[in-house]
C-alpha cells in the first residue's frame, strides 16, 4: 500500500487494514441506512470494465514473480515496471516455475473439457458444470499433497525448502481486536477511502445483479450495501480486512443447488473449522501453485475481444475511453484510472447534453410483404380460427406510417422519398432530454430549419418579431 511505502514503519500493514476497512464500513452503513444506493447508477460501466480489467492485468503482475519463483522483484510499483522486471529476470526461474505454470495449464484444460462434456452430454450438465466450479478447490489440494510428499521428512525451515511454500500460519483469530484510530492515520487513509468504496460496491452490485438477472429477483443496491458495510465493520474486530462479494464463491453455491442465505452459516462453519484444524495443512500449500491459481482466476474477469468490438459498434468514444483508463491503470495506477475514467465518462455525457443534435422527421409509407408459402400457411390458420380479425391477405396490403430523419443520415435505403406529414407540421425529435443546458441550441436549430423551409402568408400579419418557441406559425413554401 502506498501508506505503508511512504511511511514505512510508521504504521504496520494490520493497521492500516483495519483502519481502512472499518472506516470504509461506516461509510457504507451511512450510504445504506439513508437509501444512498442509487448514486451506484451514476457510475457507467465502461470505467468498471475498464478498472476490472486493468485491475486483472496488475495482480497478474503481482502473481507472476511467485508462480515463475523469481526473487527480488518490488511488486508494489506500477504495474508495467513489474512486468518490464519479470521479463529481465526470466533466467533466474526456479522450481516453483514448474508447480506454478503446471498448475495455470491444468486449471484451462479441466476448464475446457469440461465445457466440451457440457454441450456434447446435455443429460449431464450440471455434473460437469459442478466440476468445473470446483476445479480451483481440485488443484490446490493435489499440489499441497505433492508439496506433503516432498516436505514431510524435511525440517520446517526456509533454507530447507525445494520450493517456496505458505509456511505457518497461526490458529484462530489470533488478530481480533478493537482497531487503531489514531488522527494522524485517519488522516492517512482518508485518500485511499473513495477508490475502496468505489471498487467495493461495484463489485458487489455487479455480482448480485448478475445473478438477480440469471434467477429472477430484484436487487434493492441500499440493502445490499447496508449489508456490505455490516460486515466490513464488523470484520475488522476479527482481524478482517475490506472485503465484497465473491463471484465465484456465488457461481459455486448456485451450481450446488443452493437458494437461501443458510448457506453462508455453513460456509462460516466450515471456515472457523479450517481456522482452527486445518492450519498444520495451510504450511504445506506451495506459493506458486496459489499464484497461479489467482492467475488463472483474475484472467476469466478481463474484457474479450468481442466486447470491445461491442463497444466500437455502440460507441468508439467509450472505447476510447476504456483504452484510456487501462493505460492509466497499467502505466499509474488503478486509483488514478478509476477517477479519470469516471471523469472523463462524466464529460462526455455533459458534452451530449449540452450539444444534441435532434432531427427533423419526415414519413414515408411501409407494408408488410409476406412470402407465398407464409400466406399459405397463415390463410389456413385463419380459416381455422373465427376469431382472427383478418386474413393474410388483408394484412399484407395494410398500409402503416414510419418516420425517418430527413437529412438521410441513418442507415434507412436512401432511395426512399421522406416527405413532410403534413403542410406546415414538422416532427422533430430530441436526442437528449431537453432541459436548460441545450434548450438554446434547440430552439436554434428548429428555428433556422424551420425559417428556411417556410414563409409567412401575409407581409404584415402583427405577428411580433421575437417568436418564442411555444409559438411557431409557419407553412412550409410549395416546391419549385
Amino acid at each position: 500500500m502506498s501508506i505503508e511505502k511512504e511511511h514505512p514503519g510508521l504504521y504496520s500493514a494490520e493497521e492500516i487494514a483495519k483502519c481502512l476497512t472499518l472506516l470504509s464500513g461506516l461509510i457504507l452503513i451511512f450510504l445504506g441506512l439513508f437509501r444512498l444506493g442509487w448514486i451506484i447508477e451514476l457510475i457507467p460501466y465502461i470505467p468498471i470494465s475498464a478498472f476490472v480489467t486493468s485491475a486483472s492485468i496488475t495482480i497478474i503482475g503481482t502473481q507472476l514473480p511467485k508462480a515463475l519463483g523469481i526473487d527480488g522483484i518490488d511488486t508494489r510499483q506500477a504495474p508495467f515496471r513489474v512486468y518490464v522486471d519479470v521479463f529481465k529476470n526470466l533466467s533466474d526461474t526456479q522450481l516453483d516455475a514448474a508447480i506454478g505454470l503446471s498448475s495455470i495449464l491444468l486449471l484451462w484444460v479441466i476448464r475446457q473439457v469440461c465445457a466440451k462434456l457440457e454441450v456434447r452430454q446435455p443429460a449431464k450438465k450440471r455434473l460437469w458444470a459442478t466440476i468445473s466450479s470446483l476445479r480451483l478447490t481440485f488443484a490446490i489440494l493435489l499440489y499441497t499433497f505433492i508439496s506433503w510428499l516432498v516436505h514431510r521428512t524435511i525440517p520446517h525451515e526456509k533454507q530447507y525448502w525445494k520450493f517456496k511454500l505458505v509456511g505457518k500460519i497461526e490458529s484462530g483469530f489470533k488478530h481480533a481486536g478493537v482497531p487503531s484510530l489514531k488522527p494522524d492515520l485517519v488522516k492517512l487513509v482518508l485518500p485511499e477511502l473513495p477508490a475502496i468504496i468505489i471498487i467495493l460496491v461495484i463489485e458487489h452490485i455487479a455480482i448480485a445483479k448478475s445473478f438477480g438477472r440469471r434467477y429472477g429477483y430484484t436487487v434493492i443496491p441500499s440493502q445490499e450495501i447496508l449489508a456490505q458495510g455490516v460486515s466490513n465493520a464488523l470484520g475488522t474486530f476479527l482481524g478482517g480486512y475490506a472485503c465484497t462479494g465473491s463471484f465465484g464463491a456465488s457461481a459455486v453455491l448456485t451450481k450446488a443447488g443452493v437458494r437461501t442465505p443458510l448457506a453462508g452459516l455453513f460456509s462460516a462453519m466450515i471456515l472457523i473449522l479450517a481456522l482452527y484444524a486445518l492450519t498444520a495443512v495451510f504450511y504445506y500449500i506451495p506459493m506458486a501453485a496459489l499464484a497461479g491459481l489467482i492467475i488463472h482466476a483474475v484472467i476469466n474477469l478481463m474484457t474479450s475481444p468481442s466486447d470491445l468490438y461491442k463497444y466500437w459498434q455502440l460507441s468508439p468514444l467509450e472505447l476510447l475511453i476504456w483504452i484510456v483508463g487501462v493505460a492509466v491503470g497499467i502505466f499509474v495506477s488503478l486509483e488514478t484510472s478509476i477517477y479519470t475514467t469516471i471523469a472523463l465518462s462524466f464529460a462526455v455525457l455533459l458534452v451530449r447534453m449540452a450539444r444534441p443534435h435532434g432531427e427533423f422527421l419526415g414519413q414515408i409509407k411501409v407494408k408488410r410483404v409476406v412470402r407465398e408459402e407464409m400466406t399459405e400457411k397463415s390463410e389456413a390458420i385463419s380459416s381455422n380460427d373465427s376469431d382472427t380479425a383478418c386474413s393474410s391477405t388483408e394484412a399484407q396490403d395494410t398500409v402503416r406510417d414510419v418516420y425517418l430523419p430527413m437529412d438521410k443520415k441513418d442507415s434507412s435505403n436512401p432511395k426512399l422519398e421522406v416527405a413532410m406529414p403534413y403542410p406546415g407540421v414538422f416532427l422533430y425529435r430530441f436526442d437528449e432530454a431537453l432541459n436548460y443546458v441545450n434548450a438554446a441550441r434547440h430552439i436554434d436549430h428548429m428555428l433556422s430549419y424551420i425559417t428556411a423551409h417556410t414563409r409567412r402568408t401575409t407581409s404584415n400579419d402583427n405577428v411580433p418579431t421575437k417568436v418564442s418557441f411555444l409559438t411557431l406559425h409557419f407553412i412550409r413554401l410549395p416546391k419549385s
